[in-house]
This record gives structure tokens, sequence and C-alpha cells, in this order.
């Protein structure tokens, strides 16, 4: 009998391990020698047509540095000011779709988010471009794209 319950519990412990890793096979890679990937803010637009504004004439510069090591930095140039923002990241694959998740260290106004004083989401379009949410509740449309190749 003990026998049987040690088995189970071996087996229980090598399920739960495999799940594990399983579940943050949407990690960030964190092999040694990978690059930053690095996606720039290209497109702004407001909530009316023919408000789109791209390169210098938007309201700010904006870059997103995602790190191997599942870190990132998210840098606005606006004026005069540079702001940054930190934290981890990992990329969700949610019912419409799949997204960047940004889990910002603190409360900032680089969190462009309707529902989360600290998380932000970005659609990953197909045309290798990054989509934020922000304009779901009145914010910009901020449309991103991947500098680093």
């Amino acid at each position: 009998m003990k026998s049987i319950l040690l088995l189970l519990i071996i087996m229980g412990s090598l399920f739960s391990c495999s799940a594990e890793n399983d579940m943050n096979s949407e990690k960030p890679n964190t092999e040694k020698g990978q690059k930053a990937d690095e996606w720039k803010l290209v497109k702004m637009s407001g909530s009316f047509k023919g408000s789109e504004t791209t390169g210098s004439e938007m309201s700010w510069q904006e870059t997103i540095t995602l790190n191997p090591d599942g870190t990132f930095v998210k840098t606005r140039v606006q004026g005069n000011k540079e702001q940054k923002a930190t934290g981890t990241y990992e990329y969700v694959t949610l019912s419409d779709g799949k997204y960047l998740e940004l889990n910002h260290e603190v409360q900032s106004d680089l969190v462009a988010s309707c529902s989360s004083a600290t998380k932000e989401l970005l659609r990953v379009e197909e045309n290798d471009q990054l989509a934020g949410t922000w304009q779901m509740c009145d914010g910009p449309g901020l449309i991103y794209e991947n500098t680093s190749h």
C-alpha cells in the first residue's frame, strides 16, 4: 500500500512539473547570446478619421526594448523630457489572439492601459507590428514596429 502511495506521489510530481513547463512556454527566451527586441512607435491615431500622425509629427517618440531575460524598458521622449518604465513581459494568448503583456514595476504615465495601473497589453499583429489596446477606452491608437531585424 505504501509503495502505491509513493508511486502516486512521484507521478503527481512529474506531471505537475510537466504542466508548469507547458504554462511557461510563452515566456521569453532566456538563452545566452539572444539579442533584445526593440519596438518603435511608428503611428498614433485619435478617435476621429484623419487623426493619424507618424514620425516626428507624433505627440511623443517611444521605444519598448524586450530583453532576453524577460524584462523590458519602455522609453518615451516628449519635447525635452525623457521618461522610462521597467518591468517584466510575457506573450499571452487570449480568445482573440496573441498579445504582449507588459507588467510595469510601478504605476506611471507610460502605462497605456484601460483596465490596470501597471499592466499593458499590445496585440501581436501578423505584419510584425504591435497594436496598443489603449484606444478601446479613448486613448490614442499606438502602432509599434520591430526594428531589431
